[in-house]
Formats: structure tokens, sequence, C-alpha cells
């Protein structure tokens, strides 16, 4: 298992859809989230549809104009975040997009596993028919933020801002206000927020480590070492059947195809059949190798020479026909068994002109 580390905010930023939803009194039908995979910071943005426009404004207004700019930005392979309009929105920013490998939620698991409790939270609010889940948004997105992670044992929101929110239990419990600090003490805010940021951005990043240590560790133990080479034929995992067709009948895997690079735990792979077509960049694990039957199924393997040497000196007698291996027929046998089959065949043919009236003891059926 590879692990993808990210010590810096907004390093790396994963961007998922979910939906679409029962639409809502303001037009939309769909999630979008966007996640800070070192501080785990989550904006949450309701959209009206799938759009490349609608997805890069949302992106824009909200995450860009509001925290500042991102280094990668990781996404699967939906034609929202693959088509040239949002390729060119993402160059101009100066942003590195990468894409997950097809079929494999792995590749941005991060992104993906917000929803699930996303889902958890907003159950327990919106109403039976469902057409306000954007109202209740923001709210989940909140209370994400100022939850601890179980990844960096500190709340995303202390990551993001150097500092714990205020709820109402708070003020309810101690109404002072809390680090009061004067507007000409600003250079001593400066470094007692600078300190504490550090501090705690180094101990995310420790215990982020350690996670993805131990999430390594716990993979690993379930997973063979693979012995794919560079020009295997192999054989790819069938995600998509036919149309129309049912899944359960579908052939597990389809292929054939031919390695022609390995990068890790990626390998691309080209089509045996269709060598014209493109090649396919695919995770190690959604391939084996093909085996094919080259000549008879069952043949005699030749010894080898220490074999050989083992038998001379052991003064062994290599018996050229034994006994039930003789395939070579004796014409003489043939015409005997010819004979014998005839009559057998003619005993036969007398007993068929001959047949016994009171084979069964029937009951007589007189009229």
């Amino acid at each position: 298992m590879a692990t993808a580390p990210s010590n810096t905010l907004f390093a790396k930023v994963g961007l998922d859809l979910a939906g679409p939803f029962p639409v809502t009194e303001k037009g939309n039908k769909y999630i979008l989230n966007i996640i800070c995979w070192f501080t785990k910071y989550i904006i949450s943005v309701p959209v009206p549809d799938t759009k490349s426009q609608t997805i890069a404004k949302a992106f824009l207004n909200e995450c860009y104009l509001k925290f500042g700019g991102c280094t990668e930005l990781i996404s699967d392979n939906a034609t929202t975040f693959t088509s040239e309009f949002f390729k060119e929105f993402c160059h101009m920013l100066y942003i590195n997009k990468k894409y997950a490998i097809p079929n494999w939620s792995q590749g941005n698991a991060i992104t993906e596993r917000t929803f699930r409790t996303f889902n958890n939270i907003l159950s327990k609010y919106i109403t039976k028919n469902q057409p306000n889940f954007d109202e209740f948004l923001n709210f989940t997105n909140f209370c994400y933020n100022t939850a601890v992670h179980n990844t960096t044992n500190e709340t995303p929101f202390y990551l993001m801002f150097g500092r714990d929110p205020i709820f109402c239990v708070d003020q309810i419990l101690d109404p002072r206000v809390r680090d009061p600090i004067a507007f000409n003490d600003t250079a001593e805010f400066k470094q007692l927020l600078v300190t504490s940021l550090r501090v705690a951005w180094e101990s995310a990043a420790e215990a982020h480590k350690e996670s993805q240590i131990k999430i390594k560790e716990q993979y690993d133990k379930h997973t063979r070492v693979s012995t794919i080479e560079i020009g295997d034929r192999v054989l790819i995992r069938n995600y998509a059947g036919k149309p129309g067709t049912s899944k359960k009948f579908h052939l597990p895997w389809k292929g054939i195809y031919r390695v022609i690079n390995i990068e890790g735990i990626y390998v691309t792979i080209t089509s045996c059949n269709s060598p014209q077509a493109n090649p396919r960049k695919v995770h190690v694990n959604q391939i084996k190798k093909c085996f094919e039957y080259m000549g008879p199924l069952c043949t005699i393997p030749g010894l080898s020479q220490e074999e050989m040497n083992s038998l001379k000196s052991a003064e062994a007698i290599e018996i050229e026909h034994a006994p039930g291996f003789d395939h070579n027929l004796n014409t003489d046998s043939i015409q005997n068994t010819n004979h014998a089959d005839g009559n057998e065949s003619r005993d036969n043919t007398e007993c068929q002109e001959n047949p016994s009236t009171h084979r069964y003891n029937l009951r007589p059926r007189n009229p």
C-alpha cells in the first residue's frame, strides 16, 4: 500500500460530488465537498448541477477566494473534472490537477469518506420529503470542522485558524471575554499565533504519519506482493458489464492486456485484441496474470541432468514398453478383437430373433 503524505495547508485538496438528491426550493441537487488533506478542514457547497462551469465557480468563490490557492487538486474521473474547461481552469490558477485511478475509491478516499459522515448527520435533521438539505449543510460543515479528527488528534478548525471556536455553551458557562489583546500588541499576538500553529501542525503531521503507518501495516497483512513485470499478459477486473444485463452473470475478469510500464502501484496496460486503442493506467490490484494453455493439457516432463545422473549411478534399467503404457497397436490383437466382437454381435442377433416369451411374471390379461 502506498501512502500520500501531506504536511502543509492546502498542499493537497480533494474534490468530489454527491447526488443527485431531491431538488430543494433553491434549486440545489448536488453536494460539492472540498477538503484539505492536511488539516481535514472541509468546505461544502450545494450546487444545482454537475457542469464544469458550475463546479469551477463554486470552487473559486468558496475555496480559492476565501482560503487561497492549492498545490494539487485531486478528484475522480468524472466528466465534470476531466473536461477541457476544468483543466484550463486549473491551469489558469496554477493548480496541478491529478486524477484517481478509475474504479479505485482508495485514490480519493479522504474526500469520499466525508459523504458518509455528512449523510449520517443530515439524515437526523432534514424533513421526510428531503426538500431542504441545503439549509442544514452549513451546520453539518461546522460540526465536522469543530470535532476532533482521529487522524490528527485535533479539530480541523484549530489547525486552520489557530484557535478554538466559541460555542453557545461557552458563553453560558463563562461569559467573560477570552484572551483580551490590545490593538497595539499585534506583534506579540502574531508571534503567539505563529508559535501555537507551528506546534499544532507539527503534532498533526506526526499523528497523521503514525496513522498512515498503522493503516499500511493492517492493509499489507492481507496483501501479497505483486509479481507482475513489464511484458506480462494480464487480465483486468470487469467492473462495468454490458447495459441491460445482470452483473451477477458477468465474467469477473476481461482481457487480454499487455503490461508496458510500471510506476510503483500504477501499471500501464494496452489491449492485445485492439492494439490501436489508447493505453490505460490501472492499479496493480485491479489486474492479474493471464495463464494460457500452450500445447496439450497434459505433457510428460523431461528429466533434469541431476535426475539422469542419479538414475545412471543406481544402474537403473529403462523400460521401453511398460504394461498399460504401450501405445503401439498390434494388428493381430485388433483382428482378434474384431472376431470376438463379431461373435458377440451374432449371439445378440440370435437372442433377438428368439426372444423368451416368459421373461417377466406378469398377470395374464384376459379379455
